[in-house]
């Protein structure tokens, strides 16, 4: 897969560059600012969607790029990306594999978002996850003194985050220096200070000018003000009586007569609609009364004859019911005597046997006894409850309480009397409500109308009081004459504000009055001085400073270059304590000497800053390792393998062979020598030719061993001038093997090792010119 042409326009400060056509292998040149990274942001933008966080400043320009970009497929066919069609569509791989694979910036050849990138990759190749390599990575920042997230530690001994933070501080020191010095030549001290004497003697007459201005303005003030003030006070004299409390009492007074006077209306509407309630009330008194005579008298005939009779009803009820189990055996009994009576008597007759009689007679005396003592209670307690209903409605006749039955008489008696005393309750509340309205009225009559009217009264006779003291007839007259009163006072505070500057007091005593005047005479010795000149105090205060800043000056001056040789001093300390030199220490004794100084320091940060960066570049290699598939590096690392065939290629033969070991996990090279080295003692830019060697691998495994294209942007600029030649000798290679190259760059130094190529058609050579891009 290749990138045939395309077209950028519209980004940013970058103008329509037009319709590129591309070869195998093209060079992109440019000088810095000439739109090169616009260009290389543009076409990564339009080949996929990287995620924010990975885009390493790609969106530094809001808007997305317009143009093309058009591809031609392994089979021939063509694709357009363009808007929202990406390259990563196509292949079916991710932003993040297609950027870290086939995209170099930045100079740096080693896997970007390694964790993420790898996680992804072994999903997708083999699915496996390699052992840890955690003490490894822990060397390595012991190495260099760094944190997991590369900032320096501040253990002891060493300390180095402080050294750095120090060394940095010292830079800046050394930088605010140097400027001090240039800024206070000591040449021109002396100069300097004549300069300052004269401009102290302007400064000083100035002020003692203004001085006098300012006291001959301070007696005009204190004469007028002391004028306007004796007759504010006389006029205030006569207005001592109106106060702000006897207006507030005027005004209450006036209210409470409005308020009393409704209190009294309201209370007479009051006492009309109650007398009118109580007519209405004792009307309806008498009403239910009369509507209450007759049920009365049933309701006594109830209580003492019909509620005593129905008791007694029911008791007999009750007595009846037990006895009529009696009354069956008594009537057998008396079946069976009878009948023994019979056969005795005919026995004793027929047979004349005397015990016959006698049997006979006993039972016609047991037959006796029981109707006597039983039977007859029993018939007569059965006629009386028989009888019950018919007397109970025979008494309630007229009053349309009777019924059928002992049942509906009890319902008939118990709905009268709930109707009853629903009636008696409402004569009872109303008879409560004409109370309530006789002692709500008396009330009226005797305490509140006349408890209003004595209110009245005595609100107007405090009216009439303030009348004769203010000797004024309305209220509005009083607030005119306070107000007057107000005016006055505020005036006086005014002019007591304007005397205070004389400090004899503020009270408005006629004895402070004499002491103002004595202390404005003091100063009309002032009045004819400096009469051209108006004082301000502004002005006053900025010649106030600018002297003492002008006379501070002479102190500084002559403290300036004892100052300096303590800085000097004060680096040359402080430069020891971070570089660390026992056997060399580094002087700083004079200002020539602080260049040399700054240098050494920035030395320093460079080297513990390349150390730093070399490292956590290391830590990614390792990193990657890491969250790659153990057969997936494996097959890559092998001695089969195109890394190596590439590594050995760029490296002009100087490593022979990568070595990957898988327990414990470890990458080693192996040099010509047949010395076995350490990945993290390669130099940069070994580390970045193994990271490019890696990469194509990579890419013909993403693309199923076919070729595709990459876009680098300067990725060997840490090279020697040999290895470079060996660096531009694998991309023609690569080039010819079906890779497409896009090498983007400023250096004149790559454009020499292309030579050979822009002499002929194998390379597409392509200048950018446009010094306006930033």
């Amino acid at each position: 897969m290749k990138i045939t042409e395309f077209e950028i326009k519209d980004y940013g400060p970058l103008p329509n560059i037009g319709v590129v056509k591309l070869n195998g292998l093209n060079l992109f040149y440019g000088k810095n600012e000439s739109g090169k990274t616009l260009v290389i942001d543009a076409l990564i933008r339009m080949l996929i969607d990287l995620p924010s966080r990975s885009n390493d400043g790609i969106n530094r320009v809001k808007e997305k790029p317009i143009g093309y970009i058009d591809i031609i497929k392994d089979n021939g066919e063509r694709e357009t990306l363009k808007r929202d069609k990406k390259i990563t569509e196509i292949l079916k791989i991710s932003p993040l594999e297609f950027y870290n694979v086939f995209i170099i910036r930045d100079s740096d050849l080693s896997i970007h978002n390694e964790k993420e990138f790898y996680d992804n990759i072994t999903d997708r190749l083999l699915g496996l996850r390699i052992k840890d390599i955690y003490q490894i990575n822990q060397e390595l920042l012991n190495i260099g003194q760094l944190t997991s997230k590369g900032n320096y530690k501040n253990t002891k001994p060493e300390k180095l985050d402080d050294r750095i933070k120090n060394a940095r501080s010292c830079m800046k020191d050394i930088t605010n220096l140097q400027i001090k010095i240039k800024e206070n030549n000591l040449d021109s001290l002396e100069e300097e200070i004549v300069k300052i004497k004269r401009k102290i003697e302007k400064i000083d007459l100035d002020l003692k000018n203004l001085e006098s201005a300012r006291n001959r303005e301070k007696y005009e003030k204190g004469r007028k003000a002391y004028t306007e003030l004796s007759n504010a006070i006389n006029k205030l004299e006569r207005l001592t009586f109106f106060n702000e409390q006897d207006e507030r009492d005027w005004r209450e007074f006036q209210s409470n007569i409005k308020v009393f006077e409704d209190s009294l209306n309201n209370l007479r509407i009051k006492l009309n609609n109650y007398q009118s309630n109580l007519r209405e009330t004792t009307e309806s008194i008498k009403y239910k009364e009369i509507e209450l005579k007759l049920p009365q008298k049933t309701k006594n005939l109830i209580d003492e004859k019909i509620k005593p009779e129905m008791i007694n009803y029911k008791v007999k009820k009750g007595e009846l019911a037990k006895e009529s189990v009696f009354n069956d055996f008594f009537r057998k009994l008396w079946f069976g005597s009878l009948l023994l009576f019979g056969i005795f008597y005919f026995t004793g007759a027929s047979t004349n046997v005397g015990y016959s009689y006698f049997l006979a007679i006993f039972f016609v005396i047991i037959t006796l006894g029981s109707l006597i003592f039983f039977k007859f209670p029993y018939l007569r307690k059965k006629a009386y409850t028989e009888g019950f209903v018919e007397r109970i409605n025979l008494e309630l006749k007229g009053f349309r309480l009777d019924g059928e039955d002992y049942q509906e008489l009890s319902e008939n008696i118990l709905n009268f009397e709930n109707g009853f005393e629903l009636k008696k309750e409402e004569l009872d509340h109303l008879i409560s409500a004409k109370e309530l309205l006789d002692n709500s009225i008396s009330a009226i009559l005797i305490e509140d109308i006349p408890a209003a009217e004595r209110k009245i009264i005595q609100n107007k006779d405090s009216i009439n009081l303030l009348k004769r003291t203010s000797k004024v007839d309305t209220i509005n007259e009083y607030e005119e004459k306070l107000l007057l009163k107000r005016e006055t006072e505020i005036q006086i505070n005014g002019l007591k504000s304007i005397l205070s500057i004389f400090k004899v007091g503020e009270d408005i005593e006629n004895d402070n009055i004499i002491k103002w005047e004595i202390e404005i005479n003091k100063f009309e010795k002032y009045k004819n001085e400096a009469l051209g000149t108006i004082y301000d105090e502004e002005v006053y205060s900025e010649k106030k400073i600018t002297l003492e800043e002008f006379n501070s000056g002479f102190v500084n001056l002559e403290k300036q270059y004892e100052n300096l040789k303590d800085n000097l001093l004060d680096v040359e300390r402080k430069v020891n304590a971070i570089i660390q030199i026992e056997d060399y220490p580094i002087l700083c004794s004079s200002i020539g000497d602080l260049e040399k100084v700054n240098a050494k320091i920035k030395q320093f940060l460079e080297e513990k800053e390349s150390q730093r960066i070399n490292i956590m570049e290391i830590r990614k290699i390792f990193d990657q390792i890491e969250m790659r598939e153990k057969e997936k590096i494996s097959k890559l690392l092998s001695k089969k393998s195109k890394i190596m065939d590439y590594f050995k290629q760029i490296t002009g033969g100087l490593y022979i062979e990568v070595i990957f070991n898988m327990d414990p996990i470890e990458i080693k090279v192996k040099n010509k020598y047949n010395e076995i080295i350490d990945i993290y003692q390669l130099s940069g830019g070994a580390l970045d030719q193994l990271n490019f060697a890696i990469r194509l691998a990579l890419g013909e495994k993403l693309l199923q061993e076919n070729p595709g294209f990459f876009i680098l942007d300067d990725p060997f600029i840490k090279s020697d001038s040999m290895r470079l030649k060996n660096q531009t000798a694998l991309l023609r290679t690569i080039s010819q093997l079906g890779w497409q190259i896009l090498y983007f760059t400023c250096k004149d130094e790559i454009i020499s090792n292309f030579k050979l190529d822009t002499n002929n058609d194998k390379l597409n050579f392509l200048e950018l010119k446009n010094p306006n891009v930033i």
